[in-house]
This record gives C-alpha cells, structure tokens and sequence, in this order.
C-alpha cells in the first residue's frame, strides 16, 4: 500500500487499483478499504477498490489455508457489507 500512495504522490494521472481480501488472513478487508479510502481522498478519481473471491495461488501460498469456494463467497459478501457500512 505504501509504494501505492508513492507512485500517487510522485504522478499525475496514473490510477491504482487495490484488491480487498475476503479472507482477513493476511490483511483484514477493513483495513485495506480504509487506506485505500484514505487514498481516494487524497488523489481524486485515481483510486479504485475490487473485492474479489482470492486466488489460491497467492492465499495458500501464503498462509496455508484455501477456504471452499461457498466459504470465500460468504467472506466477500461479509466484506463488501462492512466497507459499505464503512
């Protein structure tokens, strides 16, 4: 998220896109949705957020633990309803 918030900084027209993970292993959705709506504020109309399923090339790799494809749905609706709440 860092380098992120760098390439906005150092640029005038690039746009980022940040992914939320719904399983809250390595990051929390939250979390992720409120600094890339921090972002947002800072650089109008440069900011986008998807929240997506995962892929288990990246979640099991990483944490060990690949959820059934109705558990990784039931978590992105989770998540996309606390970062509307948000």
């Amino acid at each position: 998220m860092v380098i992120l918030e760098a390439y906005l900084q150092a640029t005038e027209k690039i746009m980022v896109v940040g992914l939320v993970p719904p399983n809250g292993i390595r990051r929390k959705p939250l979390d992720a949705a409120l600094t890339f709506a921090t972002m947002a504020n800072l650089h109008p109309n440069r900011v986008a957020l998807t929240v997506a399923a995962g892929e288990a090339m990246n979640e099991r790799a990483a944490t060990g633990v690949w959820f059934s494809p109705r558990e990784r749905v039931k978590r992105v609706r989770e998540a996309a309803k606390l970062i509307r709440i948000c």
